[in-house]
């Protein structure tokens, strides 16, 4: 079985949708799931711990809400995704639901 994502692009497609607003990681699964037609919903497996990661590295924080974490992207990731347009458009020409 091949990879659904190259290397770091799930990573641009979280920050992407966190850049959007601040979500819940079941949000997350769900806004990919519609990003390519029911054809690939990744598991809270895979989402949790890139959140996670992403926590480690000060790109995203979450906060507690109605028993769940919600994340958001912070200042730090401005470079990976907010502040770098052809980074983002580069991902969105990429990305196209098969």
């Amino acid at each position: 079985m091949t990879a659904v994502f190259s290397h770091g692009r799930l990573r641009l497609y979280l920050l992407k949708l966190l850049d959007d607003g601040p979500k819940h990681g079941y949000e997350l699964i769900r806004l990919l799931e519609e990003r390519f037609l029911g054809l690939y919903a990744p598991s809270a497996g895979t989402i949790y711990p890139r959140l996670q990661r992403l926590e480690a590295e000060g790109l995203v924080t979450h906060t507690a809400a109605g028993g769940r974490k919600v994340y958001e992207i912070t200042e730090a990731a401005a470079p990976n995704c907010g502040s770098a347009p052809t980074s983002c458009r580069r991902w969105r020409a990429t990305s196209a639901p098969p």
